[in-house]
């Protein structure tokens, strides 16, 4: 029982909320709050400032919560090392990604990992942020281009090309044939780069050209609308090389200013900072790494 309780006081100082830890431990609130009352008169200490709008840990609640939060790190260490090997992965792997990376990449990726280790669950949400690690209980979200600084550890799969591209119709209309016509067209802006300073690199001088895309009249944050929005000449825009490589093919987009580069940008996987890493979350971690560029 006391075991149950303190799996559920972790839940609680988690997630910030009685409700959410019911619905994660799939138990009634009530339950939930009994749980805490009987720990926190075990243990003769108040573990949580309560008020009608929200809850925060006290100092001591605190205090225990490190002390409780390696315990039972090391306990599901323990269950994983009695249960789990290399070959035979059991329990539950809750990854997120970005929707047109995810389904391209990842999803393929991911049958294969099912195939090699049936006895793994897997829930995969799309369009997941990286504060649903926490919220929603995530193992691993899969992030592109620069990370914001945070206490998640990250490791590096891989990395992809982005690029300038408009449609051959927006082109004649706008042509774009120096760096300094860029700042003077219409642009298609993804919201993640707003305001991002750019850096376009001559392949052949090495001289680099900075500049910051000017505000612009259309803005998504989706990935796959931008690449409509090209095709149907509503602006200039950057976009992956994966996500319009087939227009380029198909003659519905042109790279603009091909003599110039933009750097690489590097795929990270996401997981909360953990004393030891759960064998499921590093084994799929190693996966992704071993099969990305063959995918």
């Amino acid at each position: 029982m006391e075991f149950k309780q303190i799996k559920t006081f972790l839940q609680v100082a988690e997630l910030g909320s009685f409700t959410r830890a019911a619905e994660s431990l799939d138990l009634s609130r009530a339950m939930v709050s009994i749980q805490i009352k009987q720990l926190e008169e075990n243990l003769g200490v108040t573990l949580f400032h309560r008020n009608t709008r929200q809850i925060e840990l006290t100092d001591a609640g605190k205090s225990f919560y490190q002390d409780c939060q390696a315990i039972f790190q090391s306990y599901q260490q323990a269950v994983e090392k009695i249960q789990h090997n290399d070959a035979q992965l059991n329990g539950t792997l809750r990854i997120g990604s970005t929707y047109e990376f995810g389904m391209q990449f990842i999803a393929p990726i991911l049958t294969k990992f099912c195939q090699k280790h049936p006895n793994l669950q897997i829930h995969y949400d799309v369009n997941s942020s990286i504060n649903d690690l926490i919220a929603d209980q995530l193992d691993i979200v899969i992030r592109l281009g620069n990370l914001p600084d945070s206490s998640l550890k990250s490791r590096k799969i891989g990395q992809f090309q982005i690029i300038l591209v408009a449609s051959p119709e927006f082109l004649e209309k706008y042509p774009v044939n120096q760096l300094d016509d860029l700042l003077n067209v219409p642009w298609i802006t993804q919201t993640q780069w707003q305001n991002h300073y750019f850096t376009l690199t001559n392949d052949a001088t090495q001289k680099d050209f900075h500049f910051v895309p000017p505000s612009s009249k259309h803005q998504t944050n989706a990935g796959g609308l931008t690449h409509l929005m090209a095709v149907d000449s509503l602006g200039l825009t950057i976009c992956p090389l994966w996500l319009v490589e087939s227009g380029l093919n198909q003659g519905k987009l042109m790279r603009v200013l091909p003599d110039y580069s933009l750097p690489t940008q590097d795929i990270h996987a996401l997981y909360l900072h953990q004393k030891h890493l759960p064998n499921k979350t590093r084994l799929f971690i190693d996966y992704l790494k071993q099969h990305y560029f063959n995918s």
